[in-house]
């Protein structure tokens, strides 16, 4: 997808000309961040936060402990015995 010519106070621009390891340097706007999703989307959030220097919180249900998403997170988080979708 293509930037619009004048994204809102150039932050879009801003953001997807600089690479990660500058956004890093920038202070975060937050320091942690809760997924609430499992799979590749969710281990591909989670590495891309801790890139940019962003804690990480997994949730899951038991079924899910040894997931991919799990052992990413900087920290998980058990929900109960609730069977995975």
């Amino acid at each position: 997808t293509e930037l619009s010519a004048s994204p809102p106070c150039g932050a879009r621009r801003m953001l997807a000309s600089q690479p990660l390891t500058r956004m890093a340097a920038a202070r975060p706007l937050f320091k942690k961040l809760l997924v609430a999703n499992r799979g590749e989307i969710a281990c591909r959030v989670m590495r891309t936060a801790h890139r940019m220097g962003i804690e990480t919180v997994a949730v899951y249900s038991e079924p899910d402990s040894r997931a991919p998403h799990v052992a990413l997170a900087g920290q998980s988080v058990c929900v109960g015995s609730a069977a995975s979708a």
